[in-house]
């Protein structure tokens, strides 16, 4: 019978390729766990930036919705303003037109009055001028001939 020695050269080498490896497959898992940590900070740090672009997005988006919205009101509170001036000017000027015309009817009116009443009072108070002589009235009486009789 033979018998090995304990510190042979085989064994020796079948120790230092299970050390090694171990050293492999410690190696791997620390790579594994590295790689899987760098991938969750990526994925983290993506998902983040993502979500804070899209927040940025919408704020602006709804910033710019309510400045149009307040434009758009205040441009139509604006034209409506100026419809109602518009209107309002139009009907004073429609207005006073309509009372100068019924001034002028009314003054038309008044001298029509005038006249008419001076030519009855002339007809009324009239005299017969003898010899072409002018009739000249006098308030409350008679009509006296000038140059006549």
């Amino acid at each position: 019978m033979y018998t090995v020695a304990p510190c042979s050269g085989v064994v020796v080498i079948e120790v230092l390729v299970v050390i090694v490896l171990v050293v492999i497959v410690v190696v791997v898992i620390v790579v594994v766990v590295v790689e899987v940590v760098v991938i969750v900070v990526i994925v983290v740090v993506v998902v983040i930036v993502l979500v804070v672009i899209e927040v940025v997005v919408i704020v602006v988006v709804v910033i710019v919705v309510v400045v149009v919205i307040v434009v758009v009101v205040i441009v139509v509170v604006v034209v409506i303003v100026l419809v109602v001036i518009v209107v309002m000017v139009i009907g004073v000027v429609v207005i006073e037109v309509v009372v100068v015309v019924i001034e002028v009817v009314v003054i038309e009116v008044m001298v029509i009055e005038v006249v008419v009443i001076v030519e009855l009072m002339v007809v009324v108070i009239g005299c017969d001028c003898v010899d072409g002589g002018d009739c000249v009235m006098v308030i409350g009486g008679n009509g006296d001939c000038v140059d006549g009789d």
